[in-house]
């Protein structure tokens, strides 16, 4: 991955990056822990995100919400070129109390309306304002605060285009969104392939196929990536480790530690990364 530009502190992310030849192994399922903003300039290949699969086009912008599942296939014959862009919903909080520009982001199902291609803004494209975050500033603090003041009109565009959207009713419809429905609503709770076969009224085999179609990886893996950053929140706040693994599902303090290291490579009480690339 050759990055154009990147710019990273403990409430922004933003990465410009292009893959001249991509590499299918090096784009993993994972959620991020901060709302994000992708622009796809470049390329050709498919988003999935909670089981919904989304064929990208240049110029198409995508948009998850913190914890939301997706994963990246990508077609390695052609370049890949992208904007990422990571920022915590603390930013708006003091100038937007009531929440509006993150509507796109939290009023709506896990992997429903996530797309929005570049026709449904007419009064100016989001990409224009992902490009112009990089250009550069002379001091870092003015960097950040560039960005900030390009995200704001950012989101205003993806609100509007949110609004004047109809949601195709038959997104994230199925028998693989029911399933990624069911475990969002009880993740803390005891969750395994026999109770889902039970409760679902599916095969164990049939939800294994299900799965690894529609997120990429098996039902576990699934339920322990979104326990791990229900936990990762948690511990943000002010929570010990010791306090939450029980909370967030976890049989055992040391299962938890495991899979927590696994996956953030540090332990509970370590920093970690925070980002994955996409």
């Amino acid at each position: 991955m050759h990055f154009l530009y990147k710019f990273e502190n403990e409430d922004l992310y933003y990465h410009h990056a292009l893959d001249k030849q991509p590499a299918a192994g090096d784009f993993f399922r994972h959620a991020h822990e901060m709302c994000e903003v992708y622009g796809f300039i470049r390329g050709k290949g498919v988003y999935t995100v909670e089981g919904t699969p989304y064929p990208l086009g240049p110029g198409d912008i995508l948009i998850m919400r913190p914890a939301e599942f997706h994963t990246l296939s990508i077609d390695t014959s052609q370049p890949y070129e992208r904007i990422s862009f990571n920022f915590s919903p603390a930013i708006l909080a003091g100038s937007d109390p009531e929440g509006l520009l993150l509507e796109p982001f939290f009023s709506r199902p896990l992997g429903r309306e996530n797309l929005y291609h570049a026709k449904a803004f007419p009064e100016g494209s989001p990409m224009d304002l992902l490009r112009e975050m990089s250009r550069r500033q002379p001091e870092r603090g003015e960097q950040r605060l560039h960005i900030i003041c390009c995200l704001f009109p950012l989101l205003a565009q993806i609100r509007r285009a949110y609004k004047q959207k109809n949601a195709d009713p038959a997104a994230g419809s199925g028998r693989a969104a029911q399933i990624i429905a069911y475990i969002n609503e009880n993740l803390t709770g005891h969750l395994s392939l026999e109770k889902l076969s039970a409760d679902l009224f599916l095969s164990k085999s049939q939800i294994t196929r299900l799965m690894r179609r529609a997120a990429g990886c098996s039902a576990g893996e699934y339920i322990t990536v979104k326990r791990l950053l229900l936990a990762r929140r948690r511990m943000q706040a002010g929570e010990p480790p010791t306090a939450v693994w029980a909370a967030c599902g976890f049989g055992d303090y040391s299962a938890f530690y495991r899979a927590y290291r696994k996956y953030y490579g540090a332990s509970p009480s370590g920093k970690g990364r925070g980002t994955r690339e996409t």
